[in-house]
């Protein structure tokens, strides 16, 4: 980040956002980072400088953004500010009175039914493709996931295997997968060593993001589904059928690696040794 504000105040300023982003995911560290920065920016103060008024001006300054990314926007600097009242930077939460629009809550628009996302998955003639696209579903990968995959992450058990997972704020966690998806995933090895990526781009390195995006845009498209749906579809759709096949929202929560059960919670429509996959397995 870039205050606008220099010396000792600019510093302090940019080790509080530091502390306060540390640990999140690389997109979520440079939306917040994003969203601060348009706060400094207009008001021209140092964090420990701010009024409640500022906060207001600056929000209703937001006034021609959607309500999403407005909601994002305030929720970001409210998170920060408190804190840095909870570090003890700030004498008091000076957000805890700023009010964030309400956002139509579209979770529901996002879940695909299963038999949509089979055959979104059976529209794909390559081995690559169909074995991302699957392992996404079954597994209920984040798209940063997916991508980092190593053939070291990937684990034979006696009738199957798992894959270690490597989540936001570093953690880690292990997926058990059905036989056939396991099976699935070891057939794209080849001579791969342990260092390699699972999913290789068409240079030999990794796979990005946004590769993802657009394989999913096309097959979308041969389904016949929406132009909208996008990887998260996937996970969302994992979250939610695993639920309404009886899995346990804190087992869903330990696959998909929520921070919170409750945000688990909010896709139910309806062990140490299995994970969620195993209830989505043909």
């Amino acid at each position: 980040m870039h205050p606008t504000h220099v010396g000792d105040e600019a510093t302090t300023d940019q080790i509080l956002i530091e502390l306060w982003l540390d640990g999140r995911s690389r997109n979520t560290r440079r939306s917040y980072a994003a969203d601060v920065r348009s706060l400094l920016t207009a008001i021209r103060k140092p964090i420990t400088a701010l009024t409640p008024g500022d906060l207001e001006a600056w929000a209703e300054s937001l006034s021609q953004l959607a309500p999403a990314s407005r909601a994002r926007k305030i929720g970001a600097v409210k998170s920060l500010l408190r804190f840095g009242e909870r570090r003890g930077d700030l004498p008091s939460n000076i957000g805890a009175a700023l009010r964030a629009p309400a956002v139509k809550r579209t979770l529901a628009n996002r879940i695909l039914d299963r038999q949509d996302v089979l055959r979104l998955i059976a529209f794909e003639p390559n081995p690559r493709n169909h074995a991302l696209r699957r392992l996404g579903y079954i597994a209920g990968l984040r798209v940063s996931e997916i991508c980092s995959l190593r053939w070291c992450d990937a684990q034979a058990r006696p009738a199957d295997g798992h894959i270690t997972a490597k989540g936001q704020g570093g953690k880690s966690r292990h997926i058990v997968l059905p036989r056939s998806m396991w099976n699935e995933h070891l057939a794209l090895r080849g001579n791969a060593t342990d260092e390699e990526p699972v999913f290789r781009s068409a240079r030999g390195g990794a796979i990005d993001s946004s590769q993802i995006h657009r394989i999913l845009k096309r097959a979308a498209s041969r389904a016949g589904l929406p132009s909208t749906v996008s990887p998260y579809y996937l996970r969302h759709a994992h979250i939610s059928h695993a639920l309404e096949r009886g899995a346990s929202a804190r087992l869903v929560q330990l696959t998909v690696g929520h921070s919170d059960v409750r945000l688990t919670r909010r896709y139910d429509r309806s062990k140490s040794k299995e994970s969620s996959a195993t209830y989505l397995s043909d």
